[in-house]
């Protein structure tokens, strides 16, 4: 039948072979195991990396959206990696916290010191209101000469000193409220700061998980085919390795296979000078040569394809290539049946009419006749 021809695509070093020539394997068996040559390892470490990239992730996912991380679908395969992350993430929390926390007391304390100060303008604001009453009976009285000027004078100083705190007071609020508006701010932006931080890190992990996955795709087919397989039933043919340690060039052919539950094909050589009398559908009787065929007999066949071109053999004579499908898997019958195998070499009798004995006697006749009434 169609033989397979087994390669590898990287190639490596032989580690052990499970089979020989002529041995029937079956579809999934395992022909021969390479060495891992640092490809489990590398396999290994790309699994790591790829799950920490994902716990990483998880955290930042956490921090954006203001929840706990949830690391439990990693935790038994990857704890380590996970209590790592996770205390990362109770550090940052904690650091995030503390500079929260500290413009939180500024505007608590600048608060507090607000509401202190409007106490004080409220009481400035009376003692001005009064002093400003009393200058001005001070003021009358001075000028209709019932009073000196000295006790004129310190009213209106103490009216000047008061008024000049109470501007300091409103002043100091007005400081005040500008730091708190100014911590407000700075406590919306560390939020807001965080969240975009963990949002450019989720995007980042992104790419580098996607990667990573892609390269842990790649590591794992090569770590399968450490191990080249059957890939149907059949038998094993030309193997070109016999030695542990042999190595495989890449895309090489190892082996061919030849599966054993297909048609059989026999492949055959069609002369140039028969070829007109070939055609598809052609009945055939296939002898093998390793069977007496007076003892044996034959298998019946079909031919199935003639190739478009022709091609050359060893001693320079062109010829068509013919497949015929043989109908069997033995010569012979009953007890005496004698399978046969891949390499043997087979004689193809294609029929191509059939004629009476009498046409064949006549044959002659009909040449000479036909070469009496020609010319040249």
């Amino acid at each position: 039948s169609a033989v397979n021809k087994i390669q590898h695509l990287e190639g490596g070093i032989i580690e052990q072979i499970m089979v020989r020539d002529g041995d029937l394997v079956e579809q999934g068996q395992v022909l021969i195991r390479l060495k891992a040559d640092g490809a489990q390892a590398e396999l290994s470490q790309t699994e790591t990396r790829l799950g920490n990239l994902q716990l990483e992730a998880e955290r930042y996912r956490a921090l954006a959206e203001g929840r706990e991380p949830d690391f439990t679908t990693l935790m038994v395969q990857y704890p380590e990696l996970a209590q790592n992350q996770d205390e990362i993430y109770r550090i940052q929390t904690e650091l995030d916290a503390n500079q929260s926390e500290i413009l939180e007391v500024q505007i608590k304390e600048r608060n507090a010191e607000l509401a202190q100060l409007s106490e004080q303008e409220a009481t400035l604001r009376k003692s001005v209101d009064l002093l400003s009453q009393e200058v001005t009976m001070r003021r009358s009285l001075y000028e209709q000469g019932l009073n000196s000027k000295v006790l004129f004078l310190n009213i209106q100083r103490e009216l000047n000193e008061a008024q000049g705190n109470l501007s300091g007071v409103i002043a100091e609020k007005a400081r005040a409220r500008e730091t708190i508006a100014e911590a407000n701010l700075r406590l919306n932006e560390l939020e807001k700061t965080q969240r975009e931080e963990a949002i450019t890190e989720l995007g980042r992990l992104g790419g580098e998980i996607a990667q990573a996955r892609e390269a842990l795709r790649k590591l794992r087919d090569r770590v399968d085919r450490l191990e080249i397989i059957a890939p149907t039933r059949g038998y094993i043919k030309g193997l070109q390795f016999t030695t542990i340690g042999g190595v495989i060039a890449p895309a090489q052919v190892v082996m061919e296979l030849v599966p054993v539950d297909d048609v059989l094909i026999a492949e055959t050589r069609i002369s140039t000078e028969d070829i007109g009398h070939v055609h598809l559908g052609q009945p055939v009787t296939v002898k093998v040569s390793a069977f007496d065929f007076i003892r044996y007999g034959g298998i019946n066949g079909e031919l199935v394809s003639i190739s478009a071109s022709t091609f050359v053999d060893e001693d320079g004579r062109p010829y068509y290539k013919g497949k015929v499908a043989l109908e069997a898997d033995a010569v012979g019958e009953g007890a005496s049946a004698q399978k046969i195998i891949p390499g043997m070499t087979v004689q193809a009798d294609i029929q191509t009419g059939e004629r009476t004995l009498l046409q064949y006697l006549l044959k002659p006749v009909y040449v000479s006749l036909d070469q009496a009434f020609s010319e040249r």
